[in-house]
């Protein structure tokens, strides 16, 4: 398929302005995530715009929201944006995170580890792709003994879930601004 050729701008701008706005995105706010220009972020909404964006484009928006590289070219061939998962870590497996060993984490860790057992957990990647720092998130059951405690709970793993988005954001962000060239 050629580029430009039947592919569904009108369908990639509906679902641009969807993902963004439920960001509560104003399309600057997106543009800065992008590093792009505003200006771009607006004929990328425009199905009638006199030009389409660029690969490069596409491939920023999909980072700045939070998508697979490709997403935006997948919607514009009438596929869905793929998001990336926190559980998605392409850096070597640990032993001893896989035998379930914790000796080597700090005494405080292991304590809190060792209260309940775990429900959920994520890991979310604070520096750039192959970096070493990484927020570790578990959810653990047995110190919610009274139904509000459990309710309190449920609260907070609601909280959690619209932050991990958010969260992730803020590291793009972070990241991207430490790998511009200095304007010195």
């Amino acid at each position: 398929m050629m580029w430009g050729v039947d592919l569904d701008y009108a369908r990639l701008a509906a679902t641009l302005v969807a993902a963004r706005k439920s960001r509560g995105w104003r399309q600057v706010d997106l543009a800065a995530a992008a590093d792009l220009g505003e200006m771009t972020i607006q004929r990328a909404e425009d199905p009638e715009a006199a030009s389409h964006p660029s690969r490069r484009t596409l491939l920023a928006i999909d980072k700045a929201l939070g998508w697979k590289d490709g997403s935006c070219m997948a919607i514009l061939q009438g596929g869905e944006p793929t998001p990336v998962s926190g559980s998605e870590n392409t850096s070597a497996t640990h032993e001893a995170a896989a035998t379930g060993d914790v000796s080597g984490l700090p005494e405080s860790v292991r304590w809190a580890l060792s209260e309940g057992e775990t429900l959920a957990g994520d890991v979310i990647e604070l520096s750039r792709p192959g970096g070493k720092l990484r927020l570790i998130v578990v959810v653990q059951r047995g110190m919610y003994k009274t139904e509000e405690e459990r309710e309190r709970l449920r609260d907070e793993m609601e909280t959690w879930l619209r932050l991990q988005p958010d969260i992730r954001e803020v590291v793009r962000g972070v990241a991207e601004l430490d790998e511009r060239p200095d304007a010195t």
